[in-house]
Parts: structure tokens; sequence; C-alpha cells
């Protein structure tokens, strides 16, 4: 992950859905970003308190929450918790990504977790 983005980021503007308390935000303003984040969780007020530069919002994913387009969108551990994929695509190409944008998108590998003994599977990510 930190690798490619190191190695393919070129700057411009990043949203990172789903962003937690922003773990990444330092790294994507490293590597060049501009960095906005949505996060509906209480984590939220961390996030944007230890980010001041960034503009992270306390929101879901829907529409209107920015109004510009950004040239990465980040879903890093999210996809699981989402229930309508296609209006999700549908949303994050209409209102999301900018023309010539790139969508990067994690998962969680179980198999890791399931190796590792860590406890991980609930409902919210038993979605598909």
């Amino acid at each position: 992950f930190r690798e490619f983005f190191q190695a393919h980021g070129r700057g411009g503007s990043l949203l990172d859905i789903g962003c937690g308390e922003a773990p990444l935000a330092g790294f994507f303003a490293a590597c060049g970003f501009s960095y906005s984040a949505i996060e509906p969780s209480p984590k939220h007020a961390r996030a944007a308190a230890n980010n001041p530069q960034a503009d992270i919002r306390k929101d879901s994913f829907r529409s209107g929450v920015f109004d510009r387009k950004f040239d990465v969108v980040l879903l890093n551990f999210v996809l699981e918790h989402l229930f309508d994929l296609g209006a999700t695509f549908a949303l994050l190409r209409d209102e999301y990504l900018a023309p010539g944008g790139r969508l990067f998108i994690t998962v969680p590998n179980v198999e890791t977790y399931l190796r590792d003994g860590i406890q991980f599977y609930a409902h919210e990510h038993a979605q598909f």
C-alpha cells in the first residue's frame, strides 16, 4: 500500500472515505497530496484535531458532502461495510472521482486474521 503510493503518487487531491482517526493523513501529505476525508463516527473529532491542515468532515458517504472532485479516492477497509455497491460506485464516479482519477480500494484479508488469531469477523463485515 505505502510502496504503491510512494512510487506512483503524483500529488493532487485525495479523498479518504471512512478515514477513522486519519492515520494516513501525514503519509499522503508527504506524498504530495492535499488530504480530505469523510468519517461518520466519533473518531472524526480526533482525526480533525490531529490533522488541522486536512479537510476532514463528519458525515456519511453520500451525495453533496464535497463540492469538488478528487484525483484519488481511497476506500481503505471500507467496502465491506457498504450495502449497495452499484450505488456506491455510481456516486464515486458521478460526484467524487475527477476525470482520469484513480479509485484505490483495500479490503481485509481474513486469512491473515485467522492465521494470527485476531478476532475480526463481525456481522457488519459479512456483506459478501
